[in-house]
């Protein structure tokens, strides 16, 4: 998904750039997964459904171009956290079946997911079970901006 050209965009190249400089880790992994994937996807998806881009867009994005554009600014600030709920889900989710909690085998014997960052002689696991899990890591970093000051 490409990124609108806006400050806010080039302030997320930068930040991802200065993250990629360093060493990764199982934190500075989720804060580039929670500003390339994460916070892209919540600013920009309404953005790019009321505007299609393409000679010729599929119906359905037409469709849902349609219905957005004609939403009050109220029922579109309910979408934008349905969509950051959505969001938050997905990764969640996604990460969960990284760090092993979730299977995706149906058999006793399962097979082990790794995560590798390698860099030049660098080679550093990411969902390092004996650290703390991916999946907690991200509900840590996302728990007040998706839910509030509730816990």
């Amino acid at each position: 998904m490409a990124l609108r050209t806006t400050a806010k965009g080039c302030a997320l190249c930068l930040s991802l750039c200065f993250l990629m400089s360093k060493t990764m880790n199982s934190e500075e992994f989720i804060k580039a997964i929670k500003l390339v994937v994460h916070d892209s996807i919540i600013s920009n998806f309404i953005y790019h459904i009321e505007h299609p881009t393409g000679r010729k867009p599929h119906k359905s994005i037409v469709d849902l171009s349609e219905y957005v554009s004609n939403l009050s600014e109220r029922d579109k600030a309910m979408l934008q956290k349905i969509i950051a709920h959505a969001t938050h889900q997905a990764i969640f989710g996604f990460l969960t079946v990284l760090d092993g909690v979730v299977a995706i085998e149906n058999f006793p014997e399962r097979g082990e997911l790794k995560l590798y960052w390698e860099k030049d002689t660098d080679r550093i696991l990411l969902n390092n079970t004996d650290g703390e899990f991916l999946h907690d890591i991200y509900q840590a970093e996302v728990q007040s901006e998706i839910f509030g000051d509730e816990t």
